[in-house]
């Protein structure tokens, strides 16, 4: 009866239907672990599922988590080499962001082709829209959830000055921050 329910009306892309499975799997391997039906179930569908799509809150506390994982299984203060698990919850909550509304991402060191024209590079924008695509490691420092011009300014302002030493760039970082924090924002730790 279950694995009919189960079966029937099958629509990969209902994340209900992913509950559902998931628990008649589980209630089936409970109850009786030696069913056929769970090896049924567990092959041929699993390129459908999808996994149930996180909260913003959730996704930030999975980034938490993944951050300090990432520095307990190094050799040092610092995330390991290249985690994974860390640079995919960067993605789960940019994913997470643009569910709930929108995930503008953005640079607040710029380098290269990204400096401003008077820093030397194509005077690209230091924030955009994602538009859903896969973001890769280091792409983008921080996500917020409305664009800023108050935060582009800063960014760019920050880029075309001269550096005068660690402690005044200090101060400039640290509005910058301040102001990702006021907007509702996100920092993105890449390893």
């Amino acid at each position: 009866m279950i694995c009919r329910h189960v079966l029937k009306d099958f629509n990969p892309d209902n994340f209900d239907y992913f509950n559902d499975y998931q628990n008649t799997l589980n209630w089936l391997r409970h109850t009786n672990p030696k069913s056929s039906v769970i090896g049924i179930l567990e092959t041929g569908y699993e390129k459908y599922l999808k996994p149930v799509p996180k909260s913003v809150a959730d996704a930030r506390k999975d980034q938490t988590r993944a951050f300090v994982e990432s520095i307990r299984g190094g050799d040092s203060l610092m995330p390991r080499e290249c985690d994974t698990n860390l640079n995919d919850s960067c993605r789960d909550l940019i994913k997470a962001m643009g569910q709930e509304g929108e995930a503008w991402l953005g640079k607040v060191n710029l380098y290269g082709k990204n400096r401003t024209v008077e820093g030397g590079g194509e005077g690209s924008d230091p924030i955009w829209l994602w538009d859903g695509s896969q973001v890769c490691n280091f792409d983008c420092s921080f996500a917020i959830p409305c664009d800023d011009e108050q935060l582009r300014q800063m960014i760019l302002d920050r880029d075309r000055s001269e550096y005068t030493g660690t402690a005044d760039d200090y101060d400039i970082v640290k509005a910058i921050h301040d102001r990702i924090e006021e907007l509702g924002g996100h920092f993105l730790i890449w390893s």
